[in-house]
Formats: C-alpha cells, structure tokens, sequence
C-alpha cells in the first residue's frame, strides 16, 4: 500500500516540474528534474558523482536490466533463479527468462506477452517459498531449495544468476538470504548487484529496488 505522504510527494514533484515547463520545453525540463533526481539519491546513498544511477518504470523492468548485466559479465545467457516466484508480480516468471512481461514496452512499443527480449531470452528457474500445504505457512527447505538450484545449474555446465526479494508480499524472502550467503562465502561469484546504484569498479551493479543478484560462472 502507498501512504498518503508518498501521494503527496509525488503530486508536489508533478506540480514543481509543471511550473518548470512554464520557462523551458517539457523535454528539457524532464531531463533536468531527472539529473537532479540523480544527484538527490547519490546523495542519500553517499556515493560518488562518477557513479551513474538508471531509473528504471518499475521492479519487473529492472530484472531485464539485471539479466542485461549478467550477459555482458558472463558473455552467455545464464540461468535465472528466482527466489520467492510465489511471492512477486505476475510478470517475473517472464522477466526472468528474458521475455516481455505485458503487450506493451516502457517505450510504448506494441510486443507479445511471454515474446523474447532480442539478445536476452533465456532460462528460468522457480524457487516458491510458500510451502505445500493449506495456508500462508514458508516452508522450511528454503535454503536447501536455493543451493539445489544453482549447484544443479552449475553442474550442468550453466552460468547462474540468481536473484533474492529484499522484501516480498509476505516479508518471507528474507529466510532464503542465508543460502545465498552460504554461497557467496563459497564462491565464485563474478558480481553482485544490489538495489538503486551502479558503482564502477566494485561488485555492486544496478538491478532491481525489490531485489538483489548474484552472479555466478
């Protein structure tokens, strides 16, 4: 749900980038309200004015971004693992394999839902956290369900990205975050990519705000 507070704010950003529209062309008066946006974040996450920041239409879209980074660290389409399926927007089993999640683009682009994204179609795989039976219940192999995964993955001569919810519809994707510690300690992961920022020269690379990546070859 979205607060009131955060209606409010965003009708002022409206209302203070429309007044800007009165002194400059729409188009220009975007683009600087976006580069002051970007300096407002670097800011908060006190990070360098070197590092670039992607906005991107929402959560689902940011998983196209990921899987775009991985192909270019890895070279090849890797496996997308995605943890808590059954806890995410109805397009992530799509994005997640490369494909288009609706019948229209963030550019405005008509496309076929479940289409391939030219350059990024690939595989998926689901990790449900909800267990089997009746009712709201985690199920208790999560972990064990994440490891099984990737190592099934990594076996079979595939390269692995594997993304982890910060936050899911029933705040239960946290329980599969020590999996993925266990195999980060493990290794090798290539990269990493975690909320909002890009930072050049790091593991960290811009993926979704709802999740975080690894990467593995």
């Amino acid at each position: 749900m979205i607060s009131q507070s955060a209606y409010d704010r965003a009708a002022l950003a409206r209302e203070e980038l429309m007044h800007k529209c009165l002194f400059d062309e729409v188009e220009v008066a975007f683009d600087a309200r976006c580069e002051d946006m970007r300096d407002e974040l670097r800011g908060h996450l006190q990070v360098s004015p070197r590092v670039d920041v992607v906005f991107s239409p929402s959560g689902t879209d940011s998983q196209l971004h990921a899987l775009f980074l991985a192909r270019a660290v890895l070279g090849a389409s890797p496996v997308t693992i995605v943890v808590g399926t059954d806890q995410t927007g109805s397009g992530t089993p799509h994005t997640a394999r490369g494909h288009h999640f609706s019948t229209m683009t963030a550019s405005g682009f008509s496309v076929r839902k479940d289409g391939a994204v030219a350059g990024l179609a690939g595989d998926g795989v689901a990790v449900p956290l909800l267990d089997t039976a009746p009712g709201i219940a985690m199920r208790s192999d999560a972990d064990e369900a994440v490891l099984r995964a990737v190592e099934t993955s990594l076996a079979q001569g595939r390269r692995v990205l594997l993304q982890i919810m910060d936050s899911s519809k029933l705040a239960g994707a946290r329980r599969a975050w020590p999996a993925s510690t266990r195999l980060r300690d493990a290794g090798p992961a290539r990269s990493k990519s975690s909320s909002m920022p890009v930072r050049r020269g790091s593991a960290v690379a811009g993926c979704a705000p709802i999740s975080t990546a690894a990467i593995w070859c």
